[in-house]
C-alpha cells in the first residue's frame, strides 16, 4: 500500500455511558495517526449528564461534564514506494480470524523502458 498507513486504516468505535442519572449529550470523535511503525486510533468522548439531588423541600437537576480519551495502537501494515525503478510483486492475504486465507490479492508493477 502506498503512502501513510493511517490513511487506509479502518477504525470501528463506540462509547456508551453508565452514569447515576440521565445522559443529555455524548459527543464522540476519532483520530487516526501514524508514529514510527504503529497506526494509532484515539477516541475522544465528551459526556454531558444530569443527576437529581433532593432535600426536604425540593429536588433539582445537577449538570455534569466528563471528558475521556481512549487509545489503541497496532503495528502498521507495510508500505511500498511505487516509484522504485525495479519491478515489484506484492501478495496480500486476508485471513479474517481463520487459518486459511479468505482472499488473496496480487499486484505487480511493470516497468517500461523507452
Amino acid at each position: 500500500m502506498p503512502g501513510n498507513a493511517s490513511d487506509f486504516a479502518i477504525v470501528q468505535y463506540d462509547a456508551k455511558a453508565d452514569v447515576p442519572g440521565s445522559v443529555t449529550k455524548i459527543l464522540k470523535s476519532v483520530q487516526v495517526s501514524q508514529a514510527n511503525n504503529f497506526t494509532i486510533a484515539t477516541l475522544a468522548v465528551d459526556l454531558y449528564w444530569e443527576s437529581t439531588i433532593c432535600d426536604e423541600d425540593s429536588c433539582w437537576e445537577v449538570p455534569h461534564h466528563d471528558k475521556a480519551q481512549f487509545q489503541d495502537s497496532e503495528k502498521s501494515p507495510h508500505t511500498y514506494n511505487l516509484t522504485m525503478k525495479e519491478p515489484l510483486n506484492v501478495t496480500v492475504a486476508f485471513y479474517n480470524n481463520s487459518y486459511s486465507p479468505k482472499a488473496v490479492v496480487s499486484a505487480r508493477k511493470i516497468i517500461k523502458h523507452f
